[in-house]
């Protein structure tokens, strides 16, 4: 007579395998946040997020490098999808370009 245990846990190792296939099927993307740090100045954050709500949410408790000190993010002004599109400021866009990605 079968053990019916051992049929339980293959039933759970192919529900295991199935969650990490399915997860593994959600990527994330390339964001950059342009942000404002303090003493208002600019830098622009690079995430890897499901979307730019969660891009956004990340940059704004991040820390950003300027000018080699770190300074907390006081402001999220736009998150990109990095290889698709361009920031609407100017600033923010020569700074993203002058990074060398």
């Amino acid at each position: 007579m079968p053990n019916p245990d051992c049929r339980r846990g293959s039933v759970l190792a192919s529900a295991a395998l199935c969650c990490l296939l399915g997860s593994a099927a959600v990527t994330a993307e390339d964001y950059a946040c342009h942000v404002l740090t303090e003493g208002e100045r600019a830098a622009v954050l690079l995430v890897d997020a499901q979307s730019k709500t969660e891009a956004s949410g990340m940059a704004a408790y991040a820390r950003a490098r300027v000018n080699g000190t770190p300074s907390p993010v006081i402001k999220v002004v736009q998150c990109i999808q990095r290889n698709s599109e361009q920031f609407a400021s100017p600033e923010a866009q020569r700074l993203l370009d002058s990074m060398g990605l």
